[in-house]
């Protein structure tokens, strides 16, 4: 705001007088000086504050206001009581003369009271003219909330208003949305200090840039931060400004959770009609909902990450692969995800690159079928999925491949095989009777005494004995079938091994 000479006279704590010119005239500034000649510490526009010292007569009256006129000085305020009485009659008539306006300073105003009043009023235009500023930027970030602009919409206004880089981030400091462009560059350290750091507002350097990190959401899948780079700290209206962001950004992550629970509920009435043998049925809906459909040869896969989370069934729906074959991706109970995905190249590696990305992260994906064979497969998928290792080389596996391997494969641990040592430990050989050889040799024949004793070139009633012997050793009848499963699954396992 351009202040002038009225703004002073109509300050009623100063009680100045003008004794000449126009009090419309604009004053930039104000400087105290009794030298006889101040004009080369001056600006254009000043105010000049002087008791008179130096003027002792009136050709120096005379003289120093031609040279203040000259100067481009908007005013000359004179203090009275100090060194004169009052106004020298000489300067009120030069003022006049050179046309240079002359105010009265009375002797109770100090002229540190004049220079106070006119920086208040600056500080309060420049905080008006701030505010004004920020509200006309908030009113802009609220009309893009109301628009239902995107998220990057508003981090890009904020970036913008600020003079600075913005961008969101997940709680594990995985970049969303950033502006301007190179943004980006520094999401890597951003986030980096994001996780190392404890969960709360907090700032440090990026790049000779000063960062604040802002916690938002209210829920674990809203939760986020933003973070706001500059080489300046933010004024406290500049924060208030970060603030209205952050709650457009929280209402932005409300509706984009809303709108996305909604389509998952759709995909999955999509998949619950494959899945109950309604191929058109579920065909039409997708169509009608707008929700990809895969066609020709298909696979459909069961996979599963450690927990109930929703971070497997997010990347599967962000995944720009699957999104291009128009994969179809529904949740499932206990942080479980079902895909339908026609069967072309590189499919099975895609998966297996998701759920290489959660904790625990495992699945199972059935062989190509025509579409009428989803929901076979699908059951058979539910019984196979725990023979998968979580954290193995291969957390992908083919439910052909599952079955072929057969129980041992998934019995094979340290365990299992400390146990199988145990039991079998009784039977080893002592003496000439290889009782473990005849066990081995009675149960492939189904414990056909007569087809084993043949095998083994003995005489029956020999295999009869070695049998007792190998039902002393063990303590237990082989009569019981439980302990004929669990003496083939021992020898097998030491086979394989």
């Amino acid at each position: 705001m351009a202040w002038t000479l009225a703004d002073l006279l109509d300050t009623a704590e100063l009680s100045l007088v003008l004794r000449s010119g126009n009090k419309a005239t604009p004053v930039r500034w104000t400087h105290v000086s009794d030298l006889p000649d101040p004009t080369p510490y001056l600006d254009r526009d000043w105010l000049l504050l002087t008791t008179g010292l130096t003027l002792t007569a009136e050709e120096d009256c005379t003289a120093y206001v031609q040279r203040l006129s000259r100067a481009g000085i908007a005013a000359l305020g004179f203090g009275v009581g100090l060194v004169h009485p009052a106004v020298p009659d000489g300067l009120v008539a030069a003022a006049h003369r050179f046309g240079l306006p002359l105010i009265e300073v009375p002797e109770q105003t100090r002229f540190s009271d004049v220079l106070r009043v006119m920086i208040e009023d600056r500080v309060r235009a420049d905080l008006q003219g701030r505010l004004r500023s920020v509200m006309d930027q908030q009113r802009q970030l609220i009309a893009a909330a109301e628009a239902r602009l995107s998220r990057r919409a508003v981090v890009s206004l904020l970036a913008r208003h600020l003079g600075a880089w913005a961008m969101v981030l997940t709680p594990d400091g995985r970049f969303l949305v950033g502006a301007p462009e190179t943004a980006g560059h520094h999401a890597e350290l951003v986030g980096m200090e994001l996780r190392k750091g404890p969960a709360g507002l907090r700032a440090f350097e990026v790049a000779g840039k000063r960062v604040v990190l802002f916690p938002f959401g209210t829920t674990e899948r809203s939760r986020a931060w933003l973070a706001v780079g500059r080489a300046e700290p933010l004024s406290v209206l500049e924060s208030g400004l970060v603030e209205t962001a952050i709650t457009l950004l929280q209402l932005d992550s409300a509706r984009s959770i809303e709108l996305l629970d909604a389509e998952r509920r759709e995909r999955r009435i999509v998949l619950d009609l494959l899945l109950a043998g309604r191929e058109l049925l579920a065909e039409r809906a997708s169509e009608t909902l707008g929700l990809p459909f895969p066609d020709g040869d298909l696979r459909i896969a069961l996979l599963e990450e450690a927990g109930d989370g929703t971070t497997l069934l997010g990347l599967l729906e962000n995944d720009r692969s699957l999104q291009v074959v128009s994969a179809l991706v529904a949740p499932e109970p206990h942080g479980r995800a079902a895909v339908v995905v026609p069967d072309v190249e590189g499919v099975l590696e895609v998966l297996q690159g998701v759920l290489s990305q959660v904790a625990g992260g495992r699945g199972v994906v059935s062989e190509p079928i025509e579409i009428t064979g989803i929901p076979q497969a699908w059951r058979r998928l539910g019984t196979l999925i725990n023979a998968v290792a979580a954290g193995a080389s291969t957390r992908l596996a083919v439910a052909g491949d599952v079955a072929a391997e057969g129980l041992l494969a998934h019995l094979d641990t340290a365990d299992v095989r400390g146990w199988a040592d145990a039991l079998l430990s009784p039977l080893e050989p002592s003496g000439r009777i290889d009782l473990i050889g005849t066990l081995r040799t009675y149960l492939v024949h189904n414990c056909n005494s007569e087809s084993a004793a043949a095998t083994l070139g003995i005489h029956r009633r020999t295999l009869g004995y070695r049998l007792d012997r190998a039902e002393e050793a063990l303590g237990r009848s082989l009569a019981d079938p439980a302990l004929r499963a669990e003496l083939w699954i021992a020898l097998r396992l030491r086979d394989i091994g």
